[in-house]
């Protein structure tokens, strides 16, 4: 097997894993609400079941970009520190199994539905642990432009960054502060520039 379908190979089983581990939330979160509300049953259309689909679609395609956008930068932030035999498919992988830190992130939704009485389908996708839904508890308005902004800043953001910066340490077997300046300049900063054009077109 050449290196190109090997890659093809890698990249369609991540999406396969992803793609599963995302229905299995969806159905569990679905199914809450289905027992919080039996009227909610009754009104699941085909545009609910194609929105069920295509929720869990969006998202699993959301985590293999990046999964692939994350290890192509960490690979070309490499490259310009000099760092010599540098494997993509390890980087891949790498940056694959700190990305599984957002199947906790979906483990807590979960519970924090299946927990909370009140909460219903129009409040789902706003995570518990992010920056929006702290403003929202102390009853902070946020301005719809940067609602995007406090969505994105999460504990499970900073966890990811922190798995990132231990694992390239490891990997590599460099010291902190070259690990620090590679997922800053591969990582934080491309972030920053999304997070800012977002926000301006949103203004």
């Amino acid at each position: 097997m050449n290196l190109n379908m090997k890659f093809a190979l890698e990249l369609i089983l991540i999406f396969i894993s992803l793609f599963l581990i995302n229905i299995i939330f969806q159905f569990l979160i679905y199914n809450e609400l289905i027992f919080k509300d039996s009227s909610y049953l009754l009104g699941f259309s085909n545009n609910q079941r194609i929105g069920f689909w295509n929720s869990s679609l969006g998202v699993s395609s959301h985590m293999l970009i990046n999964v692939i956008c994350n290890s192509f930068s960490i690979f070309c932030t490499l490259i310009l520190y000099k760092i010599k035999n540098i494997d993509y498919h390890k980087i891949l992988q790498l940056v694959y199994r700190c990305n599984l830190i957002f199947i906790i992130e979906m483990y807590f939704e979960y519970r924090n539905i299946s927990a909370n009485k009140e909460l219903m389908f129009k409040d789902v996708g706003i995570s518990i642990f992010s920056l929006k839904s702290k403003l929202n508890e102390l009853d902070i308005s946020i301005p719809p432009y940067l609602t995007y902004v406090t969505e994105t800043i999460n504990i499970f953001e900073f966890l990811y960054i922190s798995c990132l910066f231990f694992y390239l340490k490891s990997f590599l077997n460099i010291d902190y502060l070259k690990s620090t300046m590679i997922i800053f300049f591969s990582y934080i900063i491309p972030m920053i520039i999304w997070l800012s054009i977002i926000t301006l077109l949103s203004i």
